[in-house]
């Protein structure tokens, strides 16, 4: 994987999905100063000036092979109440790891690494716990979707529940009965 920085992970605020927030949103009060001339910097830093400091700063890292400057979430890097800065820098790296890495434009600030696996995870738990599939992700859809599936294992749970002490009551009884029939 990719070594952005001392301690970087895919644990915790590193992680691209939803359920795990990637740290600061869009706040349009934070500011951005130049050092040398203390004046507002309000245009976001250019794609290759940000490659160059991706590389600079992560020398042993493998060559990115493809880079994309976002206007829109995709399905990694999203958010349900757009929280999430854009447009974003996605870098793709030919690691082992295939990480993939999402940078602010704005503030030129690194805000996930998403190695193979953790993209694999995102589909396999957030993908099936949540429904947060794109094609529904955004719309009433989901809502009603959720909603059947809610009152579905409500139902199934109480008719369980409803089962499992019928079957507690039946034992029951016997047990008295055969107590009765002994005495």
């Amino acid at each position: 994987m990719v070594g952005l920085a001392p301690g970087a992970t895919t644990s915790g605020e590193q992680r691209g999905h939803e359920p795990y927030p990637l740290g600061s949103g869009s706040d349009p009060s934070r500011l951005l100063v130049a050092a040398g001339s203390l004046e507002l910097r309000d245009q976001p830093f250019s794609t290759e000036s940000l490659l160059d400091r991706l590389e600079a700063a992560v020398p042993e890292a493998a060559v990115p092979v493809e880079s994309e400057l976002l206007s829109a979430y995709d399905s990694y890097y999203y958010s349900r109440t757009a929280q999430r800065p854009l447009p974003v820098l996605r870098v793709k790296f030919d690691d082992p790891a295939r990480t993939w890495v999402y940078i602010d434009p704005r503030m030129s600030q690194l805000v996930g690494v998403l190695p193979r696996l953790a993209r694999l995870e995102r589909w396999l738990y957030n993908g099936l716990h949540s429904l947060d599939f794109s094609f529904w992700y955004d719309s009433a859809l989901w809502y009603v979707g959720m909603w059947i599936l809610l009152l579905g294992g409500l139902a199934t749970s109480t008719l369980g529940l409803l089962m499992g002490l019928g079957r507690i009551g039946r034992g029951t009884k016997r047990l008295v009965a055969r107590r009765i029939d002994r005495a």
